[in-house]
């Protein structure tokens, strides 16, 4: 999460937007699939309420508060040594699956943990002792399903998500493990632009890749871009032959959103998979946290937080294609 340590930026204290939306709040092409069932509606996107919320703050972010992303999964490979070592991120949408960025699944293997919070403890305990999580959980992958149109050979990533389907399902929803709400909402996201949203990851925290993957699991607030205001930058900064802005020769479409352009601010190699978030108010319950985006131009850019915007997979675009490949 490289906006953590990169740069100030002021005294400005951003918070993330609450959406208002209708009484007919989900759209109903999605209430009316066969495995619409299968979507946690009534528990996704909840957090508990705690009140020790002691997490240190860093230059452009944060450290995440223990247990404010319980829907948080983190990809584990192993190294040259035969150690474990994080990967990526990804979301729980349910049960029996991770969302996550397809580029991040190509490994010969790899594991699932979730409930993690900081990297090198067994027990994740807030900075004052007096909570602590459970131990973080393993589990085997039974299925790994990329989405049939994305290409590791296309350097822009277009399509870039996977669903992951775990060996045994998650048999009960604690503080610290939860599911995430899938964006099944009528609105148009289209009216979303410079609203604030958030992400989260154990990615990079210097410029340049120095220092490796963050131990604690970190935060970031950044401003959604629209496609246009995206494609104009793209335009701009090619055109001055500026080398960081090489992964968007393709253009963003509208299956893709654009987030950060803020210096210090942004996601980093080791982000990817990992959610780009926004809460809503839900008629009849507590205001929700829901899946937009899926962190996917973050692993080649060196220049992490450099104001160059990221560029997320947009989860809205596929829901029909999660729910048409899910199963119980």
């Amino acid at each position: 999460m490289a906006a953590m340590i990169v740069t100030a930026f002021g005294t400005l204290l951003l918070a993330v937007s609450v959406f208002c939306y209708e009484p007919d709040f989900h759209d109903h092409k999605y209430t009316r699939h066969p495995n619409w069932r299968l979507l946690p509606i009534e528990k996704c996107g909840k957090r508990a309420n705690f009140t020790d919320d002691l997490s240190i703050r860093t230059i452009g972010g944060r450290v995440a508060e223990l247990g404010q992303f319980p829907w948080m999964a983190e990809i584990v490979v192993k190294d040259y040594k035969g150690c474990d070592k994080h990967h990526c991120g990804g979301s729980i949408i349910n049960d029996r699956y991770i969302l996550t960025a397809a580029h991040c699944v190509y490994e010969p293997w790899f594991k699932v943990r979730l409930g993690e919070h900081t990297l090198s403890t067994c027990v994740d305990c807030t900075p004052d002792m007096r909570r602590c999580a459970p131990p973080a959980i393993d589990v085997d992958v039974e299925e790994v399903v990329v989405h049939p149109w994305f290409s590791s050979f296309n350097e822009h990533l277009k399509y870039d998500l996977a669903l992951i389907r775990l060996k045994q399902p998650i048999y009960q929803f604690n503080d610290y493990i939860r599911p995430i709400c899938l964006p099944t909402y009528a609105q148009d996201e289209t009216s979303f632009e410079n609203v604030l949203v958030e992400s989260a990851g154990w990615g990079w925290t210097l410029p340049n890749l120095v220092g490796g993957s963050s131990d604690q699991l970190q935060t970031v607030r950044v401003p959604l871009l629209s496609e246009k205001t995206c494609n104009q930058l793209c335009a701009f900064y090619r055109l001055v032959k500026d080398l960081r802005w090489n992964w968007c020769d393709g253009y963003v479409d509208d299956n893709e959103i654009c987030a950060g352009k803020l210096k210090g601010k942004g996601v980093c190699h080791g982000d990817s998979g990992g959610p780009l978030m926004t809460s809503a108010n839900v008629p009849g319950r507590a205001p929700s946290t829901f899946l937009v985006g899926i962190a996917s131009h973050v692993f080649g850019i060196l220049d992490c937080g450099s104001g160059i915007p990221d560029v997320y997979t947009r989860v809205s675009s596929f829901v029909s294609w999660i729910l048409d490949d899910i199963y119980e």
